[in-house]
């Protein structure tokens, strides 16, 4: 069976996936997309921190980052590129995650981070959407990266 078999495979169960385990999923694939991550990130200067997490970067992080965040990147850009551009996917999976990586530029690193990330996000926002709808893409790809984001200070404030 070809790759690309395979994938639309996996592309269409994950997007068929009721609310609960399709959040699980993606989840998963947010941390499994790293595999490809990590060569790059081998070669690059790590990610600078300040080693304290306040109050407000919490709040920012876990709910006013993911509504805006994914309000710009996925929803309005692929809304965007879908009724006045195109309809390709790959086009618009690949548009959406280099916006949403270079506005995380913290540093060089940071944005191959999120590139990977927005790959995750805007793959998620696009079979959500074609399941149900905008409305609910959206809150799904919202409440996906509010646990990322959670689970990213939880590991933080642990080490």
């Amino acid at each position: 069976m070809k790759t690309t078999k395979k994938l639309q495979r996996l592309l269409i169960w994950w997007g068929n996936l009721k609310f609960a385990p399709f959040v699980g999923v993606t989840l998963l694939f947010s941390y499994l997309i790293f595999i490809f991550y990590l060569p790059v990130a081998l070669f690059l200067p790590a990610r600078s921190s300040s080693g304290e997490i306040q109050f407000f970067k919490i709040i920012e992080s876990i709910i006013i980052a993911p509504v805006l965040e994914t309000l710009i990147f996925q929803a309005l850009v692929i809304y965007i590129l879908d009724r006045l551009l195109t309809k390709k996917i790959t086009f618009q999976i690949a548009i959406s995650s280099i916006l949403f990586g270079s506005f995380h530029n913290y540093n060089i690193t940071y944005i191959f981070f999120g590139v990977f990330l927005g790959i995750v996000l805007s793959t998620a926002f696009i079979l959500y959407k074609r399941k149900n709808n905008w409305n609910d893409a959206y809150l799904a790809v919202v409440f996906i990266h509010s646990l990322r984001n959670m689970i990213a200070i939880l590991i933080a404030l642990m080490s």
